[in-house]
């Protein structure tokens, strides 16, 4: 149902960086116990770097939903398919 790329990039965002961002948040809150995994991995500077571009790519994402789901006959029909949960049949005429 999905293709290569659509594949892809739910595997990304799903596997890798939903977990990277929980992880890299969780580190930012600076919780005493967690403090020398910040020091591991680079310091602070490194970890609210890779924060905020895995929250780009989150948001980058969401845009490109967005515009997908406009992309029907009107802009709200593939969005009032989704609600509903039915599609209008197509009819062709010769």
């Amino acid at each position: 149902k999905f293709n290569a790329i659509q594949k892809t990039s739910y595997l990304l965002i799903m596997f890798l960086f939903l977990p990277l961002v929980i992880v890299s948040g969780l580190l930012l809150m600076n919780i005493a116990p967690l403090r020398s995994w910040i020091i591991m991995i680079g310091g602070i500077k490194f970890l609210v770097d890779a924060h905020y571009l895995i929250a780009c790519s989150f948001f980058a994402f969401l845009c490109v939903h967005i515009y997908m789901a406009t992309l029907g006959h009107t802009p709200f029909s593939h969005l009032r398919q989704m609600w509903t949960g039915w599609e209008d049949a197509e009819t062709h005429s010769q």
